[in-house]
């Protein structure tokens, strides 16, 4: 439904905040193993981010392309961006 490109775009412009505490919230719960490995293999664009941003994005990339429990949960949160930024748009 969302590119890698629109995904990482929507957190950046309108939910960086947001998507940095959904990130901590569940940080407990993710099996950090296999985090690292999708970290390892997973390279974000060249821009400069901060590392609070940088594993949010990661966190979300992770959740999203390996349908990982909260799927649904990552899939409304980027519903929710886009409909930010049809209403930014307008």
């Amino acid at each position: 439904m969302f590119n890698e490109k629109e995904r990482i775009h929507l957190i950046v412009c309108y939910g960086a905040e947001d998507a940095i505490d959904i990130y901590h919230q569940h940080k407990p719960s993710i099996d950090m193993s296999e985090f690292s490995l999708f970290k390892s293999k997973f390279k974000l664009p060249s821009h400069r981010f901060s590392q609070n941003l940088a594993e949010a994005i990661t966190y979300f990339e992770y959740c999203y392309q390996l349908h990982k429990d909260n799927y649904d949960e990552v899939l409304d949160f980027f519903n929710t961006l886009r409909a930010i930024e049809r209403q930014v748009a307008n």
